[in-house]
């Protein structure tokens, strides 16, 4: 018995499912669930990264971080404002948000929150991954998240047992060195005025042994890659509960913190402009790490860095839940007001 063809409609979508699954094994467009909900590029582990500097130029990356900070700044200040006039409560930045906008819409965005921290802790997992197995020479999407999972797995482990020490970040700056093999030589004011331009175009990374190819970026798609870099400017209102004095340990930690990654940002940008040929920016994702003064510990306070980002992200997102558990306004997170440790880390709510 003969069977009809299939009549394609013309009006479907070249990134559909149905069109994925009829050009199967063909050249085609990335399927619209896959690029809007799936992680398609690599990630950068932080702001130290050339990236920023070989696509935006230095002047517009420095314009980019200096809004960052501004934007980062209103938000810092509101927060010490709102503290000053109540009585700080644990719940970390739901506590700030409740008090000012209600329980309701307070809990509505307080949920919301904790699911883009998730998803950015993700990010900073994924960051670290890819910076680990590329440092061990490995080109594996697979490897990077299985390195991924397992960062995570320990560090919560970690967060289980308690952390009674401080975080560390360790920052060696970039100095005069050569390598011309890698697109490093000496400061010159030179190779600052020819990186000081933007480069949005697409560029070729088949010089650094490896397929990639850049996409055509702008100025708002550089700021929203700096701009996670942000998401952490109030990691100290979330740990309000465990400060000796809230109040002013907050506006102190959070003006400090803010004030000196600006500068470090500032003048980290100037040396890779000034160091590092476009291509090299760009493309080397170690570039950060070839420049430095001490390689190791250069790497070290990087991942130090990352892992302190994911603890502190995942701490505070709990306790942003355990704070809207607290109003009531969900019964069936009840079970996690209840704290279930002796140094008082929520567990539930990390596993949650």
């Amino acid at each position: 018995m003969a069977t009809n063809p299939l009549v394609i409609d013309q009006n479907d979508p070249d990134d559909s499912l149905f069109s994925q699954q009829l050009n199967a094994g063909a050249q085609q467009e990335v399927p619209w669930w896959q690029k809007n909900f799936l992680l398609q590029q690599p990630t950068l582990v932080n702001a130290w990264n050339g990236w920023v500097v070989g696509t935006s130029g230095v002047f517009e990356a420095i314009v980019i971080v200096s809004l960052c900070t501004l934007f980062s700044m209103i938000t810092v200040l509101s927060a010490i404002g709102i503290c000053e006039r109540c009585k700080i409560q644990s719940g970390g930045i739901y506590f700030l948000i409740s008090h000012v906008l209600g329980k309701r819409i307070g809990g509505a965005i307080g949920i919301i929150y904790t699911f883009g921290q998730a998803t950015a802790t993700s990010l900073v997992a994924l960051g670290f991954g890819e910076s680990m197995v590329r440092l061990f020479g490995v080109f594996s999407q697979s490897a990077t998240k299985v390195f991924a999972v397992v960062v995570l797995v320990i560090l919560t482990a970690l967060n289980f047992a308690g952390l009674r020490s401080g975080y560390h970040r360790l920052f060696a700056g970039a100095v005069f060195t050569r390598d011309i093999e890698h697109g490093i030589d000496y400061l010159s004011r030179e190779r600052l005025t020819a990186n000081w331009e933007p480069h949005y175009s697409v560029t070729n990374c088949s010089f650094e042994g490896t397929t990639f190819t850049t996409k055509h970026e702008s100025f708002f798609s550089v700021f929203g890659v700096l701009f996670a870099n942000f998401i952490g400017v109030l990691a100290g209102v979330n740990m309000s509960a465990n400060l000796a004095n809230p109040l002013k340990d907050i506006a102190q930690g959070e003006l400090s913190a803010l004030g000196v990654s600006y500068v470090l940002c500032f003048v980290f940008m100037l040396l890779l402009g000034a160091g590092v040929d476009r291509a090299a920016l760009v493309c080397d994702s170690m570039v950060s790490e070839r420049i430095s003064l001490t390689k190791v510990f250069f790497l070290s306070g990087l991942y130090i860095s990352c892992l302190s980002s994911i603890i502190s992200s995942s701490l505070g997102t709990s306790r942003v839940v355990q704070g809207i558990a607290a109003e009531g306004l969900l019964p069936s997170l009840n079970f996690l007001v209840e704290e279930d440790s002796d140094n008082k880390n929520p567990l539930k709510r990390q596993y949650w």
